[in-house]
């Protein structure tokens, strides 16, 4: 599939896109969106099946047709809106910085994964859920204690209408390090008592207390700097790229690709 499918983008650049935009960046683009859109067409059935079979078999499910398709184009536009710019400038990084690309292109991967953080609650949530702030009460008195027991830096409290979708419960905090915002669901806060509210919430922001997000953020990015190291030695492997069909090419995102092909089964071990 993966020649074939590299060959059919290839004739679409060339048909379609002005010379000064065609060359391999432009042409991995577009093999990487053809390729998720077709996999994502795939997927459809199974995602069918289990929020409008399994999970309404159990009375979660609370979405509507019209709003999963609704959720599916907004995720396939966001993927558009970010990719693009973020996919071109890794193998622009990787063409431009020679053998020694895997720093960099680390680098620049874990400013954008801070990025991401920073700008999740901020503009992506808001786009498939409405936050509103919790209502002053005796709910809010014990969170706002709570936080401040634990010198939790609290800087928004929100409750999220993930009734909309789905009857589970659930509650998060996310944010800057200086400021930070919690958001119950408000499934919990109808289903639970405040007391049990608040003992999810001690749950939730114990990860805070012990540093398991700053702990985890380090963990993946030294295995993601051991990746991109040992994707430096492969992406100049020639047979690498013969065995799946590329005997004149050496495309990079193929590369990556194939390169994630063969770590997959070294790689659960390292993870482990």
């Amino acid at each position: 599939v993966y020649p074939k499918l590299w060959a059919i983008t290839g004739l679409w650049m060339n048909s379609y896109f002005p010379s000064r935009f065609q060359g391999e960046i432009t042409q991995s683009l577009l093999f990487g969106f053809t390729y998720s859109f077709a996999e994502t067409l795939l997927s459809l059935p199974f995602s069918y099946y289990y929020h409008f079979v399994l999970e309404e078999s159990f009375g979660f499910n609370k979405q509507t047709l019209s709003l999963w398709v609704g959720d599916m184009l907004k995720s396939q536009g966001l993927s558009l809106a970010f990719g693009i710019p973020l996919g071109a400038a890794f193998l622009k990084i990787i063409q431009k910085t020679g053998d020694q690309f895997f720093f960099y292109l680390w680098a620049f991967t874990l400013g954008v994964q801070l990025f991401a953080i920073t700008i999740y609650p901020i503009v992506i949530v808001p786009i498939f859920n409405k936050l509103t702030p919790l209502e002053p009460g005796s709910l809010k008195d014990r969170v706002e204690a709570l936080a401040a027991r634990l010198k939790f830096p609290l800087g928004e409290l929100q409750v999220i209408d993930g009734s909309k979708r789905s009857a589970h419960s659930n509650a998060y905090f996310t944010g800057l390090p200086w400021k930070k915002k919690i958001v119950l669901y408000d499934t919990l806060i109808e289903k639970s008592s405040e007391k049990e509210v608040e003992a999810i919430l001690a749950h939730e922001l114990g990860h805070w207390h012990m540093g398991h997000t700053t702990k985890l953020l380090g963990i993946a990015s030294f295995h993601l700097f051991y990746v991109f190291a040992l994707f430096s030695v492969f992406i100049n492997n020639r047979s690498l790229y013969e065995a799946f069909g590329f005997y004149n090419e050496k495309p990079i995102m193929i590369g990556f690709i194939l390169f994630n092909e063969v770590l997959s089964p070294t790689d659960s071990v390292v993870k482990l």
